[in-house]
């Protein structure tokens, strides 16, 4: 059997450090096979302990990738020249893009492959995956600053004696199962790029011509969205009644 380097192959004749942006980068890009105990010229020259090797391999990938992979890959023994070599083979994800978590999602932590190399992925790029894997919504995409704090919304959440934990947060969007944080997490955190300023106001909503609807808004100042949190007051006319339920009760919108 030969083995040459290409988009989908990659030779490693030990495990090293940086394996796993090999397995991101599959896994990112159109998936591929990893062999360890080959050269980078296709020589094969086996590993000690195949089974000591897969493990370590696994624990790698499970410790050092978020989210998580190991569901698409995949470890097998294979016998060359009486020397054994371990074939990790890896899927394309369905949850890109795939980052190595102690630099975060950024192109520090992200890799694709082009050609027969390994190369960390621009921001376009990520934006790119992430939009095709979480869809257009911006508040349910992965938040690309991962390093969150929360200190104003506690204190929010602990003037108005309401419980704020871990499912709190998930209830309202803030992280996923797998404790990534979304954009509407980013928005609530003091590391939230933009500041929204508001003062408490009303507005006077027009609708069918006839029809007076006052939405009071506040804001809370320390927040950094301005959130509609008051019920509407319908004035409709005697002979429009029946429109009235074409407007929502309640308007929640998160800017």
């Amino acid at each position: 059997m030969t083995f040459i380097e290409s988009e989908t192959i990659e030779l490693k004749s030990s495990v090293v450090a940086d394996l796993c942006k090999e397995v991101i980068a599959f896994a990112n890009t159109r998936g591929g096979t990893l062999y360890i105990g080959v050269e980078d010229n296709g020589t094969v020259i086996g590993v000690d302990s195949a089974d000591r090797v897969t493990l370590q391999i696994n624990n790698m990938v499970r410790d050092s990738i978020k989210p998580d992979i190991t569901m698409f890959v995949h470890y097998e023994t294979q016998v060359i020249d009486d020397k054994q070599i371990i074939a990790v083979t890896v899927q394309e994800g369905t949850d890109r893009p795939y980052y190595l978590g102690s630099k975060g999602l950024k192109p520090s932590g992200v890799y694709v492959r082009n050609g027969t190399s390994t190369d960390p992925a621009s921001d376009t790029a990520i934006r790119k995956m992430i939009k095709e894997t979480d869809g257009d919504s911006f508040e349910t995409m992965r938040s690309l600053e991962q390093n969150l704090s929360f200190q104003a919304v506690e204190a929010q959440f602990a003037k108005r004696k309401v419980p704020y934990d871990a499912a709190k947060m998930q209830t309202l969007g803030m992280v996923s199962s797998d404790d990534i944080y979304s954009n509407v997490a980013l928005l609530l955190s003091e590391q939230c790029p933009s500041t929204i300023k508001a003062a408490t106001f009303a507005v006077l909503i027009r609708a069918y011509s006839k029809i007076d609807v006052s939405l009071p808004v506040r804001c809370f100042s320390r927040w950094r969205i301005c959130m509609p949190i008051s019920i509407c007051t319908i004035k409709p006319r005697p002979h429009l009644r029946d429109y009235t339920e074409l407007i929502p009760k309640i308007i929640q919108r998160t800017l």
